[in-house]
């Protein structure tokens, strides 16, 4: 048997991003209104092509809901004392990418036997690859850093019962979504995307390169605004609004 406390998430299990309404038939002490609440949903309840729209419609509607301003407020404003109330969706966004993360390290880790946690492991990667599809890169990214953390890649055991299949799959989006060559491979797929469909981009790397400009831009020796650093800022804002709009 695995050693799985070294490593593991501390706390308790991280609650489920998947969450949908459930009857007072199906549930007990239910006070909610209508008679109905929230509960988290099992991996084993719902289709992997289910669970991946349901991460996809999330993720959109809490990237829909960033103002542009916060992109640049992230990393431009931080004296401001009003700073955590000019980011508040951009927070939001980053919150709930590092939950579904450890959403995922948690789901494997709660299982007590290799092969179950095997078996949860290729589920996963399942929703990983409809993920992929419906160009959810930033859920997909949250997906691929849970299955690297050492808390899960260091269960070989565990590994040694994950299907080949499912193998070859991880490592088809482990290459796509590697940070080799400043995420070239993700950039070059993303650019393959027609501008017509909806996607939902990396987030860390929008931050990164809008941080790489805003810090590496050179500042003008005579105090003046340095326009041509605000029009690379601008222009890399610009890119989310276009993907916001589509």
């Amino acid at each position: 048997e695995e050693d799985r406390r070294q490593g593991s998430l501390p706390g308790s299990p991280t609650e489920s991003p998947v969450q949908i309404r459930r009857s007072n038939s199906d549930t007990k002490n239910s006070d909610t209104k209508n008679g109905k609440k929230r509960i988290p949903v099992g991996l084993s309840e719902v289709a992997p092509s289910q669970l991946a729209r349901h991460l996809h419609c999330v993720d959109f509607d809490l990237m829909a809901k960033v103002e542009l301003h916060e992109y640049f407020t992230y990393f431009c404003r931080k004296k401001d004392p009003k700073y955590h109330l000019l980011t508040q969706h951009l927070d939001n966004w980053i919150h709930h990418w590092n939950s579904v993360s450890a959403w995922v390290i948690s789901e494997i880790l709660k299982d007590d036997t290799p092969r179950a946690r095997a078996n949860k492991i290729e589920r996963l990667i399942d929703i990983a690859k409809h993920l992929k599809q419906l160009f959810s890169f930033n859920t997909l990214y949250a997906f691929v850093t849970g299955f690297n953390h050492s808390s899960v890649s260091r269960l070989k055991k565990t590994w040694d019962h994950v299907k080949s299949s499912s193998q070859t799959s991880l490592n088809d989006l482990e290459e796509l979504m590697s940070n080799l060559e400043n995420f070239g491979a993700y950039r070059k797929h993303l650019g393959k995307v027609s501008i017509t469909v909806c996607k939902i981009p990396l987030l860390s790397l929008i931050l990164r390169d809008i941080e790489f400009l805003n810090v590496n831009s050179p500042k003008l020796k005579n105090g003046l605004w340095n326009f041509g650093k605000l029009r690379l800022i601008k222009n890399k804002i610009s890119d989310m609004e276009k993907i916001q709009n589509d």
